[in-house]
């Protein structure tokens, strides 16, 4: 029977989550911690205090050689060596992704703690359509399937109870959407409440499987078999348009 992890974000528990991609050298790697990523003179937490790398910052990976592994707050990752604005230095990567960091007004809530639009949009705007949308009507539900570049696929659910959007990435770790999805809080007290009704699902091996936020309009990260990370977005306001 899985693990069913209940626990709040700054939980004095730490949760084992998976590497969902492979960091290779010469990646560009965007800074997702929002207080900004140190940048230390040896890997590790005692190595000498370099930098903070801002957030929303990109970094290049230099070498992935360092086995130092350790858990900062909820996150699992390894220290890497990267490049930032010509100085070198070893960051945890627990706080690297490869996705591109909201910018927009469309990309961040409307002091509503609705993400269902700024993640519609946020995927829109950073990935192109490869093909036509395949639409389906079943009943009262119409569902849209749009295939994007670098494998990411667009869902839209819509019947007059429920409007629901599903995200699929590929090459990616469960807690960079977990992340993303954070950035796009536009308000302190939204970002609080998205950290305070989160809930972690452990499969057998103690790791977090699925993620689940608990708000008026809820939201489900998951790791799929086929390696994708898929974020589900639900409202259950009046019917929407597609």
């Amino acid at each position: 029977m899985k693990k069913i992890a209940m626990l709040m974000f700054f939980s004095c528990m730490m949760i084992s989550i998976a590497q969902g991609t492979n960091i290779e050298v010469g990646n560009f790697l965007n800074v997702s911690a929002e207080s900004g990523l140190k940048m230390r003179s040896a890997p590790g937490m005692d190595g000498r205090l370099l930098q903070v790398i801002p957030f929303g910052e990109t970094v290049k990976v230099v070498s992935t050689n360092s086995e130092i592994n350790e858990q900062i707050e909820w996150v699992e990752g390894n220290w890497i060596e990267v490049e930032y604005e010509g100085v070198s230095g070893y960051v945890f990567d627990g706080f690297l992704n490869k996705l591109a960091t909201p910018s927009y007004d469309f990309e961040f809530t409307v002091d509503d703690l609705d993400l269902i639009y700024p993640l519609m949009a946020w995927t829109e705007y950073r990935y192109t359509d490869t093909k036509a949308p395949d639409t389906i009507f079943q009943g009262t539900v119409t569902k849209l399937i749009q295939p994007m570049t670098e494998g990411t696929v667009l869902k839209k659910f819509d019947d007059p109870y429920l409007f629901k959007v599903e995200v699929e990435l590929e090459d990616i770790r469960i807690m960079d959407a977990y992340q993303l999805l954070h950035s796009m809080c536009s308000q302190k007290y939204e970002k609080q409440s998205y950290k305070n009704n989160s809930i972690f699902i452990n499969d057998n091996y103690g790791q977090v499987e699925r993620i689940q936020v608990n708000i008026d309009h809820p939201v489900e990260i998951k790791k799929l078999k086929n390696g994708k990370v898929r974020i589900t977005v639900k409202s259950y306001n009046q019917g929407c348009s597609l």
